[in-house]
Order: C-alpha cells, then sequence, then structure tokens
C-alpha cells in the first residue's frame, strides 16, 4: 500500500503541470519610481537628524524595498528611540528569577529553588 501511494505521489509531481509566466521589465521602469522617491528627501534628512551618519544614510535606504521605505516615511516621526528599554530589562529580570525559583539556573544566589 505504501509503495502504491509513493507510485502515485511521484507521478503526480511529475505530471502535473509547472507553469511559469514571465515578462520584460524595462530598466526604466524600475528606476523612474525609485528617482522620484529619491528626489523627495524627507526621509534622509529625517534619518540624519535622528543622529545616523549622512555617509551610511544612503546605502541604508538603498537596502529597503520600496514599501518600506514608504512605510518607514510615514512612522519615523511616531518612533521614538529607546523606548520600552526600561520594561524589557524588567521583563528579562522577571524571567531570570522566575527561572531560578523553578530550579532550572542558578544565577541570583539569594533565591531558593523550590523543591
Amino acid at each position: 500500500m505504501k509503495r502504491l501511494s509513493a507510485y502515485f505521489l511521484a507521478m503526480a509531481m511529475f505530471l502535473a503541470p509547472m507553469v511559469a509566466q514571465a515578462g520584460m521589465v524595462s530598466t526604466q521602469s524600475v528606476v523612474d519610481p525609485a528617482a522620484q522617491w529619491m528626489a523627495n528627501s524627507a526621509l534622509v534628512e529625517k534619518m540624519v537628524d535622528m543622529g545616523i551618519d549622512p555617509s551610511e544614510v544612503q546605502s541604508r535606504i538603498d537596502a529597503m524595498t520600496v514599501a518600506e521605505r514608504a512605510e518607514l516615511n510615514q512612522s519615523l516621526a511616531d518612533m521614538p528611540a529607546g523606548q520600552g528599554i526600561l520594561e524589557l530589562a524588567f521583563l528579562v529580570f522577571l524571567v531570570f528569577v522566575i527561572t531560578d525559583v523553578i530550579g532550572a539556573t542558578d544565577i541570583f544566589p539569594f533565591i531558593q529553588p523550590v523543591e
């Protein structure tokens, strides 16, 4: 039975129609939207204002997709740097305390594990 089902699966894989469609894309159709976007230097200015080295800004922007650029440009003003670091540190501390209490780790000598 296993051999028969393996045979049918193999035949289905090889006989299934594999269709792909592609079309020519001109360089100009790709470069024009990117050039128009780069003409809007608001994102570059915002990143420099946030303290990013101006020589590094262009390489960071080039590494992003168009959708990522648009999303970053919209939400950059609403993203304060370093927000939530205190909560993250407390969460990590809490996880370490819990693992110490259950006896999985021995990080804090003042915490005795539950037996």
